[in-house]
């Protein structure tokens, strides 16, 4: 029998990802979009990663460095309906593997991010019934906030939530030498 408490402290653990497989990226002109996709069970998963250069004339980015990248980020289930689309169907499965898939999409992120420390800023969208839900809301951040630790999270009126990679100090070439 599982108890509470040790669901409780499991939600978060990206403890239980299943193999993934880069499918595609495409340049253009202001972004690389990047697709992963994972199967769990008969269900097969797409994760889109949408990357940019951060525009660091604007007041939110002036702390970035030259070079800084952006990513928001999009996922869902391959169906006939969405096919090979960017996100899949973003409707409620129910088919209690949330686990799982938070923990794969979790990595995803954060393999992406130990290869590419250029990026700074990470958003997303939780899918909501109703302007009032939360729950993938907050199953999302349970996860983020325990992968990502350090980053900022900041949720704007609309539903959107922004991560933000701290910015890196700058040392002294004193400190670079005897480090």
């Amino acid at each position: 029998m599982i108890k509470l408490a040790s669901l409780l402290q499991e939600i978060g653990d990206a403890t239980s990802p299943v193999p993934y497989t880069k499918t595609s990226e495409k340049p253009d002109k202001y972004e690389t979009k990047i697709k992963y996709e994972f199967k769990i069970g008969e269900d097969t998963y797409i994760v889109s990663l949408f990357v940019s250069d951060l525009d660091l004339t604007l007041p939110s980015n002036t702390d970035q460095q030259k070079g800084s990248t952006g990513m928001a980020i999009i996922f869902g289930i391959k169906t006939d309906r969405y096919g090979d689309t960017s996100a899949g169907d973003t409707s409620r499965t129910n088919k209690g593997v949330q686990y799982q898939v938070m923990s794969t999409v979790t990595k995803i992120i954060k393999d992406y991010i130990d290869k590419h420390p250029e990026l700074a800023k990470i958003s997303y969208e939780p899918v909501k019934k109703s302007k009032t839900d939360q729950a993938r809301q907050k199953l999302y951040k349970a996860y983020i906030t325990k992968a990502l630790p350090n980053w900022k999270y900041r949720e704007d009126d609309y539903g959107y939530v922004y991560l933000t990679k701290p910015p890196q100090e700058k040392r002294s070439l004193l400190k670079r030498i005897f480090k």
